[in-house]
């Protein structure tokens, strides 16, 4: 299988933890501008029709924001974690190699740069 440069480590997990949070600030600010929007069109649907479909609209998307917000915050964290463990294993496999008996001393003085 070629290398297409694509790599999957803890700098890509965090980083892509980084930019959903930075997303998710801006889901909540949307959120939040929204709440007063609806009291607004409760207010004016005593009188008219056209606001309670408007209403309608904002509290649906308002509860997408919510449930998005809620759900992003979560996959955040698991990805922070996950990028916690990819790190952690990276530490302890290189203790591993590192350490009397390990892959490098069993190996002291190969040519580990070659194949065969």
């Amino acid at each position: 299988m070629g290398d297409d440069g694509f790599k999957v480590d803890s700098a890509f997990v965090r980083g892509a933890s980084t930019e959903l949070i930075d997303a998710l600030l801006v889901a909540r600010e949307i959120a939040q501008k929204q709440q007063p929007l609806q009291a607004q069109l409760a207010a004016l649907q005593k009188h008219y029709s056209s606001p309670y479909q408007a209403g309608e609209i904002v509290l649906k998307s308002a509860q997408a924001m919510a449930a998005l917000v809620s759900l992003g915050e979560n996959i955040a964290i698991t990805l922070e974690m996950a990028a916690q463990q990819y790190e952690e294993a990276e530490r302890d496999a290189e203790a591993r190699f590192f350490t009397p008996g390990g892959a490098a001393s069993i190996h002291a003085g190969d040519d580990m740069s070659t194949t065969d």
